[in-house]
């Protein structure tokens, strides 16, 4: 770490004796800072001497033009350094300098200085010395020039070096010059480095010292060195406070407040907006509110920018508001400061969080798989079972599902960067409007309940589930429930693996009364639940209240009598030689050297991983670009009963019994070759896109 000081060189004034440019000597005054006192320096003609000696400095760096008086600087050097003053060599190159700069001007050539020659006499003393001659910055191209030659000495300093700037004096635009390094070296040069002091030697404006006599006996006369670093305080401050306005960032003012408690809370609520930690937000919001008093006490630049920009926030993410409301908040704030992913993020998760309040999920993280369900339920071909949903409701669903959609996919391919320019524009273009609508849907009072949970009907809470479904009038919703519960305990009961081919299979057995039975009866009442319930869920039957919650308990009290699940376990089908039953196939989960085909276009590094470290996977397989179009435009395909085929052709050629199937697609044909690999032992899975506390996307794989 070094301590350097940058400061300006001027013309001087001509001295009446010797007609020669200098500065006059002065005696300057300087604050100790440790005891508050003032110390005195006597007869100096460089104001840089007083403090390369009151702060110890290590290089001294000289901004000047042509014109700057470099002779004097020179002579100045070489008797601080005991150089001699009296060699040929001395006087050629001052008299060389001298001659430049007494008739310098504006269009003076910057290379008639030798400033090479000059920083290589110096560079090896104790306390080093540089040049820089710029020109006059008359227009804007020497502007930039002398810019780049500044900063070319600038990026020169170290790490950790300790700066010290002096604007006494030059022209009145190199205090311009002073800030600008100033600038660079705070917000660019990524070396640490701190600028400790910014000074001028107030010649015009000279003190009474009361201690100190001239030689008169009066009161020396001394310029007092004033520490101007409260004009970078001022502008960290300002440049602080627009980086809390514009991002939520407090870290530039950090260390200039003085309250410990509020400084804690500010740098908690910036954590807060930058990971997205919603419920933090709220409790540094609520903190910040009750620190109002000390907000209203605090002195400076604070007292000016931060309380309009704290009650703003307080404004937009209020504590009182709903989470879903300062997600979607957050999602328009992103939007504003062109982090349009975040916004997506945000709109995402308040769509979760929202669904979350109505279905009384708690913990939206593990629930999201039947959030998802909920969300995507109502679509415009289906919107006519839902009879018992206002016209309002169901509209407003298959806005949110889409809007939902469509926000996953788009946050998706902007993480893996896989739209075009133009798309990103279209897509960066319907982040308001969605917003726009989501606070419209969210106004929208909905019915509670309607949730896809466990259809394990020998689960009390499945009972207690559709009991509530009841009382909210959902009977659509618990006939679909039960049925498909019903089915998946036949399934399980029986020995049958789940295809749509099995259910005609079990629901056969089920209405069967000619065969001999244990428990008839309950067989039988439980074929008339069965149903009962697909009427109700289609919508073919009327029911009241008190009926249905009969029939759930009904039954309940089969599906969980001993003696009939007892009965039940010696049924066989396959004994019975029902060529329409497929038994559960033998899968090897312990395959050794196990293969994935991949039935979906996109499939990134992550994803990978993710498979062979969960599947010990050992090779990989993926269909072809050209396989993938047919994959994908297989729905609309006239000639869709051939080429299904073809594809179950293609997977019986690369994987087995034991491997693993990838396939997403139209959800009939898919889930025609899930069904049909299944039957041959292969293990399908799909994948689930999670956000990550740290706000990355996470892809999950699931089995069908």
């Amino acid at each position: 770490m070094a301590k350097i000081l940058i400061a300006g060189l001027g013309k001087g004034m001509i001295d009446r004796n010797s007609e020669e440019r200098d500065y006059r000597k002065a005696d300057y005054k300087i604050k100790i800072e440790e005891t508050g006192e003032y110390k005195i320096y006597r007869d100096e003609y460089f104001v840089t001497s007083v403090l390369e000696k009151h702060y110890d400095i290590d290089k001294t760096i000289y901004i000047g033009t042509a014109g700057s008086m470099w002779d004097k600087l020179y002579t100045h050097y070489c008797k601080k350094n005991g150089f001699s003053t009296e060699s040929e060599e001395y006087e050629k190159y001052r008299d060389e300098l001298r001659n430049v700069t007494k008739n310098a001007n504006k269009n003076t050539d910057v290379l008639n200085i030798n400033s090479e020659k000059f920083n290589s006499i110096f560079e090896n003393t104790e306390k080093k010395v540089q040049i820089i001659v710029t020109k006059y910055g008359m227009n804007k191209n020497e502007i930039f020039e002398n810019f780049n030659k500044i900063i070319e000495i600038v990026n020169s300093l170290n790490k950790e070096d300790e700066i010290y700037l002096d604007i006494t004096h030059s022209f009145r635009s190199n205090a311009m010059w002073i800030f600008l390094v100033m600038n660079y070296i705070t917000e660019v040069i990524d070396k640490n480095i701190k600028i400790k002091m910014i000074t001028y030697g107030m010649l015009e404006e000279m003190d009474d010292d009361e201690i100190e006599k001239d030689l008169n006996g009066n009161p020396l006369k001394v310029a007092p060195i004033i520490n101007l670093k409260s004009f970078y305080d001022l502008m960290k401050w300002i440049k602080g406070a627009n980086a809390f306005k514009q991002y939520g960032n407090t870290y530039e003012f950090l260390d200039m407040i003085e309250d410990n408690k509020l400084k804690n809370t500010l740098e908690e609520f910036s954590n807060s907006m930058n990971m997205n930690y919603i419920g933090n937000i709220k409790e540094n919001i609520g903190k910040i509110n009750q620190m109002e008093k000390t907000i209203k006490t605090l002195d400076g630049p604070a007292k000016l920018l931060l309380p309009d920009i704290l009650e703003r926030f307080a404004q937009n993410f209020g504590e009182k508001q709903e989470t879903f409301e300062i997600l979607l908040d957050l999602a328009e704030w992103h939007y504003n400061q062109k982090r349009y992913s975040m916004s997506y993020v945000n709109i995402i998760e308040a769509i979760y969080t929202f669904t979350g309040k109505i279905l009384e999920v708690e913990d939206i993280n593990k629930g999201k798989e039947v959030l998802r369900e909920w969300i995507n339920r109502i679509t415009e071909e289906n919107r006519i079972k839902y009879k018992d949903l206002s016209e309002e409701e169901i509209s407003n669903r298959i806005k949110l599902s889409e809007i939902f959609e469509s926000s996953r996919i788009i946050r998706n391919n902007i993480s893996h960067t896989l739209e075009s320019r133009a798309e990103m524009q279209e897509i960066i273009s319907k982040i308001p409007e969605n917003i726009k609508k989501l606070r419209e849907i969210f106004k929208t009072e909905y019915k509670k309940g309607e949730i896809y949970e466990s259809q394990d009907l020998k689960m009390q809470q499945t009972y207690t589930f559709l009991e509530k479904l009841a009382e909210n009038g959902q009977f659509a919703e618990i006939g679909r429930v039960a049925s498909n519960g019903i089915y998946d305990f036949l399934f399980e009961e029986l020995g049958v693996q789940k295809s749509g081919e099995n259910k005609n299979t079990v629901k056969n057995w089920l209405d069967n009364k000619k065969e001999n039975f244990e428990k008839e009866l309950e067989k039988e009442q439980l074929s008339e639940l069965m149903q009962l319930f697909l009427e109700v869920k289609n919508n073919s039957r009327s029911i009241t209240r008190k009926e249905i919650i009969k029939k759930i308990r009904h039954l309940q009290n089969i599906l969980t009598k001993k003696s009939f699940l007892e009965a039940i376990e010696n049924v066989n089908l396959n004994d019975k030689r029902s060529s329409q039953t497929q038994q559960v196939p033998k899968i090897n989960v312990n395959k050794e050297d196990r293969k994935i085909l991949v039935f979906k276009e996109i499939f990134g590094e992550q994803e990978k991983k993710e498979v062979i470290k969960k599947y010990k996977i050992k090779r990989i397989s993926k269909l072809s670009s050209e396989t993938i179009k047919e994959w994908k435009n297989l729905e609309n395909d006239s000639n869709k009963e051939k080429n299904i085929k073809r594809f179950k052709d293609i997977i019986d050629r690369n994987i087995d019994s034991g491997d693993i199937l990838l396939i997403e697609g139209e959800v009939g044909i898919t889930f025609e070759l899930v069904n049909w690999a299944k039957e041959k032992g292969i293990i399908a899975i799909y994948g689930v896109e999670k956000v990550t506390d740290n706000l990355l996307l996470k892809v999950e794989f699931y089995e069908y």
